[in-house]
C-alpha cells in the first residue's frame, strides 16, 4: 500500500516569497536597519515589517532555484548612498537565514549599475 505523504521534514527555509518576506522583515527590524532609518531621516511606518520592507527596498525579485537562485534588489533613494554598508549587512543576514540563496544582484540608478554578490 502507498504510504501517506509524511509531514515535511524541517529543511532550510523554502525559497519563496513568504520566506523572503519573513527574512527581510527581520532585517528591517534589526538594530542596524533601525539606525539606518534614523540616519536617512526616513520614518518607517509604524506597523509590520512588511510595510518597512517597502520603505527600504524599491524592488525585490526572487529568481531561479538551486545553484541559480538569486535575489534582485533596488533600494529606495534615501538608502542608495549607504548601499555598501546596507548590502554588507543584508548579505550576512541572507547567508544566515536563507542559505539556499546563491546570489544577490543590486541595481542602482545613479550611476546606473548592477552589482552581483555571491552569497
Amino acid at each position: 500500500a502507498a504510504a501517506a505523504p509524511a509531514a515535511p521534514q524541517p529543511k532550510p527555509a523554502a525559497l519563496d516569497k513568504e520566506t523572503l518576506t519573513r527574512v527581510l522583515s527581520e532585517f528591517v527590524k534589526s538594530p542596524y536597519a533601525k539606525q539606518l532609518f534614523e540616519e536617512s531621516n526616513v520614518q518607517p511606518l509604524i506597523g509590520s515589517g512588511t510595510s518597512m520592507i517597502g520603505v527600504m527596498f524599491k524592488t525585490l525579485s526572487l529568481n531561479g532555484d538551486g545553484e541559480n537562485a538569486k535575489l534582485e534588489v533596488t533600494l529606495n533613494q534615501a538608502f542608495q548612498q549607504r548601499s555598501d554598508r546596507l548590502l554588507e549587512h543584508l548579505v550576512k543576514h541572507l547567508r544566515a537565514r536563507m542559505p539556499q540563496l546563491k546570489r544577490l544582484n543590486y541595481s542602482s540608478s545613479s550611476p546606473p549599475s548592477t552589482r552581483t554578490i555571491i552569497l
